[in-house]
């Protein structure tokens, strides 16, 4: 999916965060606070504070004041049971290694995956794209990529989107 593009009166951020954080809350992520789970987005994708300790981030701040642009998780990661939902929905997705078994599925998710938004404010406007992000491990450093397809999680995430816009 191309880039979503809202005017920052229009969309409630404060609300897209805070939804996010209690879900993130919820699901019991994030250590020391849910807001490590919700990364600053270099440029080439890299997420070098993913584990920072987060506890005095103002991710509205960041968006609005200094220009960064961030990972929101959408989902939880994928553990070979449904994946839960920001939006109270759950999606089985097929893990990575078992792609080849399920052709016709257009998004798979390894444990360390979620799929979320990447949000920027440039001027009067908030730009978001649907993402994936990896968290990494020993042989991986953590990363988000942008999708043209989110599979089964896409109209969940547009509907959240909508939600949160007025006017």
């Amino acid at each position: 999916m191309d880039e979503i593009k809202i005017p920052l009166n229009n969309f409630d951020l404060t609300g897209f965060i805070g939804r996010i954080v209690s879900f993130e809350s919820e699901l019991g992520t994030g250590n020391p606070a849910p807001l490590t789970v919700i990364p600053v987005v270099e440029a080439n994708g890299s997420t070098p504070n993913l584990y920072e300790q987060a506890v005095d981030r103002i991710p509205h701040d960041e968006l609005v004041k200094e220009g960064k642009t961030l990972y929101f998780p959408f989902s939880s990661s994928n553990t070979g049971d449904p994946v839960l939902c920001v939006d109270g929905r759950k999606h089985y997705v097929p893990k990575s290694e078992d792609r080849e078994r399920y052709e016709s599925s257009t998004l798979t998710m390894s444990p360390t995956e979620t799929v979320g938004f990447l949000v920027r404010v440039s001027g009067n406007q908030v730009i978001i794209q649907f993402a994936k992000q990896i968290s990494g491990y020993s042989v991986t450093s953590a990363s988000v990529q942008p999708l043209k397809q989110a599979g089964d999680f896409e109209d969940g995430m547009k509907a959240f989107i909508q939600s949160f816009i007025s006017g």
